[in-house]
């Protein structure tokens, strides 16, 4: 089980890290459940160089927060993202996203940094 931390208090507890085609669908069409799990997904050539990129809410069904993070886990920008929203782009390169339900980083603010932990 990995856990989202913020100052040490548990924002996310079962959060699952995307793979293969999930990093590109994220939580589109995703339950009320699956979606409470909340979703870490890596920038694509974040590796090479950090970029500012996108998210869509366009076909999931729940409002999201999401944090734009870098490569060392520093927020950079955050959104809260209504159901069938078409874009958000980050306002700063970033090297990961992490969505979770609405309000689940509501005490976060940008320079803050996340630990992602096992």
């Amino acid at each position: 089980m990995v856990k989202v931390k913020h100052k040490g208090i548990v924002l996310v507890d079962d959060l699952v890290i995307a793979k293969g085609l999930a990093n590109l669908f994220g939580l589109m069409f995703a339950s009320k459940e699956r979606v409470r799990k909340g979703l870490m997904l890596k920038v694509v050539g974040a590796e090479k160089a950090l970029k500012r990129a996108g998210v869509t809410n366009l076909l999931v069904f729940h409002s999201l927060d999401v944090l734009f993070l870098d490569d060392g886990m520093n927020v950079v920008d955050k959104v809260c993202l209504k159901p069938f929203r078409f874009n958000y782009i980050s306002k700063r390169p970033v090297a990961y996203f992490l969505e979770a339900p609405a309000g689940a980083f509501k005490q976060v603010k940008i320079g803050d940094r996340i630990e992602v932990q096992p």
